[in-house]
């Protein structure tokens, strides 16, 4: 996804930022839950943004196909 430039770098790492943020607030919720409540609204920021800029370069590849 990073190589190809469809979607745009930006979209890879804002991906990997929110797995990780995902992952970390996973097991916060088994061992802290207090952090786990506040790690949630920020992966939902990453997702969020993530799903903007696939929903973005997916859009610039119809066009570039139908245009």
């Amino acid at each position: 996804m990073i190589r190809s430039g469809t979607l745009g770098r930006a979209a890879g790492y804002v991906g990997i930022a929110g797995g990780l943020a995902t992952l970390l607030n996973d097991l916060c919720v088994v061992f802290a839950p207090s952090v786990a409540a506040i790690l949630m609204p920020i992966n939902g920021l990453f997702w969020l943004v993530w799903w903007l800029l696939v929903s973005r370069g997916l859009l610039r590849l119809g066009k570039d196909t139908h245009g």
